[in-house]
């Protein structure tokens, strides 16, 4: 599981030190007695969630400068790759949102599938939300909003083979895979139009029975949150699904960075640079806002693309060269570096982003010590 920082300290520790979300259901067979959704007898308070900025080079400056000298504790938790989706509630009728409308739970939604099918499981823990709502506010509430993420329908692992809502409809598919069914993933909790702080939201959702809510990975000050170190960062959400990992599309999105106060000017998200080179749009958008230069971005992207996979597909072109690595060093160096070169030439065009050029020379010398680590870890475990 990922590192976390606890608590003002911005010190890592255990990931599972966390107060751990249950696991969730993998099967539809563990599916609670379905609830209906059902009109709402009180005016809905739903609205659109905001989008959620990127961590551009302007805006982290605003935020250091605004947090600056101030004892204000941020968290960074895991953004899953999905679409948008809220349930409202008044405490006997139940309501479903995309992030732009009403949805009616039969309609279609994602592929052939209806919201209905996948999202009554949480009915049970929708309703009992707006009672412990009730049962901890001041006075009587009237509506309740759960905002979160829908996911699934993608999962490409040979010894995954679930059936149930979702499977074959995926939500999003070829870079994050999280499970073959869809899920909903609660991030936020909105009270009679009044956004509760994070830490209240997530415990409260859990005692109501929502399998998986927004847990930080990261707590602390906003540097902290802003080092914790995204492209190492796996998806938790197979685990808590009770799911093998898809090795080749485990890559977490990246986190969202946000106060525990609710404070929307200061809530960013930050992804990865091995998502982003699957999204060209994204890329481009990144390369030009987001990284301190276009020539940092470069050089990132090019790294980002340095990894062992690429290593052995170059090898087993030329297998010959793994029986004599040593002596082949700079030749094997030297294909990895085109293919490498190849491959981001194919992302630019493709994200027709304006990047300057760079030496190569230091992102080669880069490239070359990775591939002869790796080459030595080889011999190593010959016996």
């Amino acid at each position: 599981m990922p590192a976390r920082r606890s608590r003002r300290s911005g010190r890592v520790v255990g990931a599972r030190d966390e107060a751990a979300a249950p696991a969730a259901p993998a099967t539809a067979a563990s599916v609670a007695p379905a609830i209906p959704a059902t009109p709402l007898t009180t005016d809905p308070s739903w609205q659109r969630y905001p989008s959620i900025e990127d961590a551009d080079v302007e805006q982290v400056s605003k935020i250091r400068a605004a947090v600056q000298g101030k004892d204000i504790e941020f968290i960074a938790v895991e953004k899953v790759h999905g679409s948008n989706f809220a349930f409202e509630t008044d405490g006997r009728g139940i309501q479903y949102y995309s992030r732009s409308r009403r949805l009616d739970p039969t309609e279609k939604f994602v592929g052939r599938t209806s919201p209905g099918d996948a999202m009554q499981q949480y009915h049970a823990a929708v309703l009992e939300t707006f009672r412990l709502c009730s049962s901890e506010s001041s006075g009587p509430i009237n509506n309740v909003l759960i905002y979160g993420e829908y996911f699934g329908g993608w999962y490409p692992h040979a010894d995954v083979k679930l059936q149930g809502p979702g499977v074959g409809a995926p939500v999003q598919k070829g870079i994050v895979a999280y499970s073959p069914l869809h899920h909903f993933f609660a991030f936020d909790l909105c009270v009679d139009g009044v956004t509760w702080d994070f830490d209240r939201s997530m415990d409260l959702l859990k005692r109501a029975g929502f399998p998986l809510v927004a847990t930080p990975l990261v707590r602390g000050s906003f540097e902290d949150c802003m080092q914790f170190d995204i492209e190492k960062l796996r998806s938790t959400l197979p685990e808590l699904l009770g799911l093998p990992l898809c090795d080749d599309f485990c890559i977490a999105e990246g986190v969202i960075v946000k106060p525990v106060q609710p404070e929307k000017s200061w809530t960013m998200k930050r992804k990865s640079v091995r998502y982003l080179e699957g999204c060209p749009g994204e890329l481009r958008e990144w390369i030009a806002r987001c990284a301190e230069s276009p020539a940092l971005a470069l050089r990132e992207l090019y790294l980002c693309l340095c990894r062992r996979p690429r290593l052995d597909a170059v090898l087993s072109k030329e297998p010959q060269l793994r029986q004599r690595a040593s002596r082949s060093l700079p030749k094997i160096q030297a294909l990895f570096w085109a293919d490498v070169e190849e491959d981001l030439k194919k992302k630019l065009v493709a994200s027709k982003a304006r990047v300057p050029e760079i030496c190569l020379e230091a992102v080669r010398a880069e490239a070359d010590a990775r591939v002869a680590a790796w080459l030595l870890q080889d011999e190593s475990a010959q016996p």
